[in-house]
């Protein structure tokens, strides 16, 4: 008799979980606890519900009874979260799941994905999506799929910043136990390298499974520490989709974008290739192998980092192109962040509908608005791989080859500060000329690739869009040492570069007919300053201070030039090294020097540590001047900060007031994203304006050559108010350039070609 008592003691809790716990015992448990609890909130980001968990945490006795009777609380039960997860990660490492895996699907018909993206534990959230499931007919009320060929995807970030995480796990663990090989709960950030140590994850495991813990546990010990961990361990970073029939051409869903250095599908070794016949395959990414056939990812599915600009104001955003695949981001919770500083209330979620062929397939956002009585509602549907919209007429498909190009930028190291800005403007032209079907039904497609500011880098980066994404259209790269290393390619017409990133005189070479530069050289601007300076504002003292550098030295040729061509004596020039802290001798020579102009022509960081030790106070009534390069915001902030009078060159007008009509389109556009306005930006949706507007004015399909000669022919072609000359012996097609005056107004616009006149 107590030993069927015994068994009946140990096997009660799971199985209690996996029969009793319903859709409908998931509703009734959300009525008992608070989805915002009023706790003190120092970090909205990371809430500290301490003193909530506290009073919701059952006593001895409780807890006593919950050990032996799984469903005598609703859904939640600390002993049978515990065995349930223990039995999950015992599953999931037998199937070799422990490490960095991706999981891919191979399909010969239809499927439908229902992803969820960001829920950071809101459970309420995650319990109201799963009900519309299951009033849609998705799930039963034991949480099983019922359509066939269906799929279910959390996309990350299930934990942290609310006040369930457990739960939210919790619902996974059913989710995932009662649909073996049919959901997924992908690692996001907060899932991986442990990141939700710092996070109420953490604090929610102290508080409300202390129990867990023996009498002799150290004070700091975590509860479940290790099952958390090992379970978080095999998570799937992405879920792949591909045809059995086209296993190279993907779909991506994963919590990271493509530009994250993560997941290089190219390094899959023959993953896509193999294993078609498999329900589910999976790849340990820690492999690292040489992929012998380049996939390619036609669109992804990820997250949104709205610190930095948002899209998905319903739930579904169509974000800027990662890598040359269509990039959808799904945000599904309105937890406390997104309510107080980006007006989001919605529950939300996506399905995919993955068709044969893939360019057929949609992306569809349903979303609730909270507190509303309505039910969930469909609120677009879109093509998953143009990103147009699906009509009764139109769905959404493209019948022609995509226009492709590509570019090489220092987006993480050097002037990334300058570089990605740049490519965010690049980007919102891109969007939008697809917005309107592309050019005459051809998309555009632009493969942007990092290359850390390293010569090397640019090469491979180079050679990677000739032979595997097929283009030699480079536009808006890095320029210098990184455009020199694969200068041979533009030498002999293998690539045409338009717009480099550089103000390189040395590039302007009459010779090199595959290359068309927008902007205007640093010589350019530091005359244009100086002139500005010296003719407007009676700057006749001259301090130079330059970083010993390719950059430096050539804006300190120009400054000498300057000097020359006027006369002026009274100057200093003073060298500095790219990492120079220690600036003593520096400072002795201009001590007794009188001063009316600074021409600062170094980094954003060396010049601010340089203004530092200088003295603020010593800089007052000075006139600072600086090129381009060094314009960066770190710059100005620091410059507005303290007070200083400051004059930058700028390669276009004034992102925030011109009434040219292509600024104020590029505000618009900004505007919808939530993006500041700055001049990096500006030029790389002028430039990429600039390019799209040439396309569409040279026969198809769309080579080098033929845009190049286009360019060539330019005098005072007007794009949306824009006047471009091309000069054949700069290979320039900008005739002016602006100075930043520090004024709100519009800024003063100079002409080259005066520049050289005194």
């Amino acid at each position: 008799m107590y030993r069927y008592i015994l068994v009946w003691i140990i096997i009660q809790p799971l199985y209690a979980d996996l029969c009793c716990i319903t859709i409908p015992v998931m509703e009734q448990y959300a009525t008992t606890i608070q989805e915002f609890p009023q706790v003190a909130i120092t970090n909205i980001n990371n809430p500290n519900y301490r003193s909530y968990y506290q009073q919701i945490q059952p006593g001895w006795f409780r807890r006593l009874i919950n050990r032996f009777s799984a469903n005598t609380n609703g859904m939640w039960n600390s002993y049978s979260f515990k065995d349930l997860l223990k039995q999950t990660v015992r599953e999931r490492e037998q199937q070799n799941l422990a490490g960095r895996p991706v999981a891919k699907i191979a399909i010969d018909q239809p499927i439908k994905l229902y992803v969820v993206g960001d829920i950071h534990g809101d459970f309420h959230s995650f319990a109201r999506i799963i009900k519309a499931w299951h009033n849609h007919g998705v799930l039963n009320e034991q949480f099983v799929l019922t359509q066939p060929h269906s799929y279910i995807v959390i996309n990350g970030d299930l934990i942290d910043r609310g006040a369930h995480s457990l739960e939210c796990i919790y619902l996974a663990l059913i989710l995932m136990n009662n649909n073996p090989n049919r959901v997924f709960y992908l690692r996001g950030k907060h899932e991986d390298h442990e990141f939700w140590l710092d996070y109420g994850l953490k604090v929610e495991l102290k508080e409300r499974l202390h129990h867990f813990l023996s009498s002799d546990a150290e004070a700091n010990e975590i509860p479940l520490n290790a099952l958390i961990r090992r379970f978080f361990n095999t998570l799937p970073l992405a879920l792949y989709v591909a045809l059995k029939s086209d296993p190279l051409n993907l779909i991506r869903i994963s919590h990271t974008p493509r530009s994250n250095t993560q997941l290089y599908e190219e390094r899959f070794d023959d993953f896509f290739e193999q294993n078609l016949d498999a329900p589910i395959s999976y790849y340990d990414v820690q492999k690292v192998d040489v992929t012998p056939k380049n996939p390619t990812v036609k669109a992804i599915v990820t997250t949104e980092d709205w610190f930095h600009g948002h899209t998905a104001y319903n739930g579904l955003g169509h974000m800027m192109q990662d890598k040359g695949s269509t990039a959808w981001s799904v945000v599904s919770s309105p937890d406390l962040l997104y309510q107080r500083y980006y007006n989001f209330s919605l529950d939300a979620y996506a399905i995919l509908n993955i068709t044969i062929p893939l360019s057929t397939s949609t992306i569809e956002v349903w979303n609730h608005r909270l507190q509303s009585t309505h039910p969930f509602a469909q609120d677009g549907i879109f093509n998953l791989i143009s990103g147009l919209p699906v009509t009764k007429d139109f769905n959404g498909q493209t019948q022609q080859p995509d226009i492709v190009f590509g570019s090489t930028m220092g987006l993480d190291r050097g002037l990334a500060t300058i570089i990605r800005p740049i490519k965010v403007g690049l980007d919102i032209a891109v969007q939008e000329q697809n917005k309107q079907h592309g050019i005459d039904g051809h998309l555009l497609r632009a493969f942007i690739y990092n290359d850390d500011y390293q010569p090397q880098f640019s090469r491979q980066n180079v050679e990677r869009l000739l032979h595997t994404d097929n283009t030699s259209l480079i536009v808006l790269p890095s320029g210098g040492a990184n455009l020199n290393a694969y200068m041979d390619l533009i030498k002999d017409h293998t690539v045409s570069v338009f717009f480099p990133v550089t103000g390189n005189s040395d590039l302007r070479d009459a010779t090199l007919t595959s290359l068309v530069h927008l902007r205007p050289t640093y010589a350019n601007e530091v005359h244009a300053l100086m002139h500005y300076l010296y003719n407007d504002r009676n700057a006749r003292r001259f301090l130079i201070i330059y970083q010993d550098d390719d950059y430096g030295i050539m804006a300190r040729d120009a400054a000498q030039e300057f000097f020359k061509l006027y006369n002026i004596t009274d100057t200093l020039i003073i060298p500095l090294a790219i990492d120079q802290t220690n600036f003593k001798q520096e400072l002795k020579k201009i001590r007794n020097k009188g001063i009316d102009a600074v021409g600062l022509f170094a980094t954003s960081h060396l010049s601010r540590e340089f203004l530092r030790k200088k003295g603020i106070d010593h800089l007052a009534g000075k006139k600072i001047f600086c090129p381009s390069f060094a314009a960066d915001p770190k710059l100005q902030q620091f410059m507005n900060l303290h007070g200083l009078k400051a004059y930058f060159a700028s390669p276009v007008p004034n992102p925030q007031t011109s009434t040219v009509e292509i600024v104020a389109e590029y505000r618009k556009l900004m505007k919808t994203t939530q993006r500041p306005y700055n001049v990096f930006s500006l030029e790389g949706y002028i430039a990429t304006s600039v390019l799209i507007d040439a396309m569409k004015h040279v026969p198809l399909p769309i080579t080098g050559d033929a845009l190049i000669n286009r360019l060539e022919q330019y005098k005072n072609y007007d794009v949306k108010g824009f006047k471009l000359t091309f000069d054949a012996s700069t290979r320039n097609l900008l005739p002016y350039l602006w100075i930043n005056t520090g004024d709100k107004k519009d800024w003063v616009m100079k002409t080259i070609s005066e520049l050289a006149k005194r």
